[in-house]
């Protein structure tokens, strides 16, 4: 059955723009775009036409003409798929931060076998902590040492206290007695000092000036205890029985966050179970199309801090594992969809996109993902693997909202997510590429980030432009389908390069290597565009002055091996960057690095054998590949 939300037309056959509503955030709608039959028959051209208008949004909508419907593939009753679990509140960065650092206060307090009190009070009035913590940091610049009353004072306004004299006192006790000794622990564990192996539980400080105690007597004659968090054993002079315990490394850092697996269903009974947790959640007044309603008790769910809502969401669904909704030209060649340039199937690889030149499929990149959600789900804030495009296809259900910013401001949010979230980012870098945090679009509002909201219907299409990060939740049941593409200004722009430069910054894999495809394309055709050379020529020297500058430092064995770079990948330990045009690596392969990490190889491997420096390809071909510009 073809299922389809067909544009609205005029009498004079001219597009009608449909009903669009205001966002219950208060924040501005990104453009929709409407092209002809003919201007729909080139797919990248069309969007090379719209780009830059969209890139100043971070998201646009693309309405095919009316004609446009492609066949949906599925079945809605033998199509079986995974869902995973999503608690709205932990995916917001704020609750996330607050709730981890209770969670490690206690722990800490846990460990000296004492409670924290139910709640925490100022003046018979209760106390976050950690906003409490917060609140100090801010007005003193630290949470150690001693705060005037002046600065108590300030403490007390900035949590909606009325300072006084017995306020300030309370203050003074609850800063002492709690997050003092918790605070100079972390900051002793992670700085190193002292031996975090020998810690004495029951020491005979109070909790005012309680920092664990280190002990040196021999590790062989002490006890161990299991963390409870992270299971591991730890060495320990308490030998009273405990039935909780955690090691200083899950009191001082914060827990990774991620989504726990919910149940399997077909897309019949999930479109059911959707249609059940409304009708039980928003009685029989909910209509379809009361996007703002749903959009309403999103957010406030989302910023509830006492009210849990658990939702499942199919996401992350390869179409080579399971299969696209869309006609394939391997199994429907006879459907004249199967060929279309708008087919997520073919779009990656189509002659304008550079993913073309990229002979390894790539599940979620050059391979397409359905997603299926039901009402609340969540797709977090995230910009695109290698900053390249997305396009998302919706194929049947429920409005899907969207919130997208240019890509321009994209370190404006990295820069608010870690002042939202200091305890987080120190662990987790690459925290805003995980795909499982939200921060209100108030919020970024509020700190000078432009945002942008769309709704989605059947048979429309979301654009995402290079670096723009996005988020959103659907509004009900519906099947999606996303893949990306990269057309040659992505490169042009010094996007492909400067997401392999950001991300050896915090340690992220690429999902492919930017070199690699530049050699591709130049192996590829005996002519070369022109348009291209300066990133050509950028590789170049970036790899002559690399292998130049190792080759003074170390003596290494070195040998030139194409097929072993075609193989499979090899990344850098240090900075996760692929090494594709050369590696310096041990005989054992434990450990592969980078030319910028050569350093790090020379006391790495324990296997005492000599570092080679394994190349793509030799001096002398990069120097034809040079000249090859010159031929041309």
């Amino acid at each position: 059955m073809v299922i389809t939300r067909k544009r609205l037309r005029s009498s004079l056959g001219k597009p009608v723009t449909p009903r669009q509503r205001e966002s219950q955030l208060g924040i501005p709608m990104a453009p929709t775009f409407y092209p002809s039959t003919e201007e729909f028959t080139d797919a990248l051209s069309y969007i090379h036409k719209i780009a830059e208008k969209g890139e100043k949004y971070g998201i646009v909508k693309v309405v095919p003409p009316s004609n446009w419907h492609p066949k949906f593939y599925l079945s809605m009753e033998q199509f079986h798929f995974p869902t995973r679990r999503q608690e709205l509140k932990m995916m917001n960065i704020h609750f996330r931060t607050k709730a981890d650092y209770d969670e490690r206060m206690y722990r800490f307090f846990k460990n000296k076998n004492a409670d924290l009190p139910v709640q925490l009070k100022i003046q018979k009035k209760p106390v976050d902590i950690y906003m409490f913590r917060c609140a100090i940091q801010s007005t003193a610049g630290t949470v150690f040492g001693s705060l005037s009353d002046k600065q108590w004072s300030s403490v007390l306004e900035r949590i909606d206290l009325r300072p006084n004299p017995s306020s300030i006192r309370d203050a003074k006790s609850l800063h002492r007695r709690f997050i003092l000794p918790f605070e100079t622990f972390v900051a002793q564990i992670r700085t190193g000092k002292p031996d975090s192996d020998k810690v004495k539980l029951n020491g005979k400080d109070d909790l005012g000036s309680a920092v664990a105690e280190r002990e040196s007597s021999d590790i062989a004659s002490q006890s161990k205890l299991q963390c409870n968090n992270c299971h591991s054993s730890i060495p320990s002079q308490d030998q009273s029985p405990r039935k909780e315990f955690y090691c200083d490394h899950c009191i001082a850092f914060h827990d990774s966050f991620g989504f726990e697996p919910g149940g399997s269903y077909t897309l019949s009974q999930f479109k059911k179970k959707d249609s059940s947790f409304k009708k039980r959640y928003f009685g029989s007044t909910i209509q379809s199309d009361h996007e703002n309603e749903v959009e309403s008790e999103y957010w406030r769910l989302m910023e509830s801090s006492d009210e849990s809502m658990v939702v499942e969401y199919g996401a992350d669904l390869s179409t080579t594992e399971f299969r696209s909704a869309f006609p394939t030209l391997r199994t429907d060649a006879d459907d004249p969809y199967a060929s279309d340039e708008w087919n997520l199937n073919r779009m990656p690889t189509t002659e304008k996109s550079l993913l073309q030149h990229i002979h390894s499929q790539i599940s979620g990149i050059t391979v397409p993902w359905l997603y299926v959600g039901m009402c609340f789900s969540t797709f977090c804030w995230h910009m695109e693997d290698n900053y390249t495009y997305s396009i998302n296809y919706q194929h049947m259900g429920a409005t899907k909202t969207w919130y997208g910013i240019p890509g321009t401001q994209a370190d404006s949010l990295l820069e608010l997510a870690s002042s939202l979230a200091p305890e987080v980012i120190l662990k987790e870098p690459d925290l805003m590429h995980q795909l499982n945090t939200i921060i209100n679009p108030k919020t970024l509002l509020k700190n000078n980030v432009d945002v942008y909201f769309l709704d989605q219907h059947p048979n429309e299409f979301i654009i995402t432009f290079p670096k723009a990060f996005h988020s959103g939740f659907n509004h009900g049941f519906n099947v999606n389908e996303a893949v990306n593409f990269a057309p040659a200004d992505w490169l042009l722009n010094g996007h492909s390069l400067n997401s392999i430069i950001d991300y050896a910054k915090i340690g992220k894999q690429p999902a492919f290597s930017h070199d690699e495809l530049l050699t591709s394309m130049c192996e590829s055709t005996e002519t070369i565009d022109l348009t291209f050379q300066p990133w050509v020529e950028e590789m170049i020297n970036r790899e002559m002055f690399g292998r130049a500058n190792v080759r003074k430092h170390l003596s290494l064995n070195e040998y030139v091996n194409p097929e072993e770079s075609n193989d499979r990948q090899h990344f850098c330990v240090t900075c996760s960057s692929i090494c594709f045009l050369s590696r310096i690596s041990c005989q054992c392969q434990r450990f592969v690095y980078c030319l910028n990490h050569f350093r790090e190889a020379a006391s790495s491997c324990k296997c005492e054998r000599k570092y080679s420096l394994i190349c793509y390809m030799s001096d002398g071909s990069l120097t034809l590949l040079r000249k090859k510009f010159l031929k041309t």
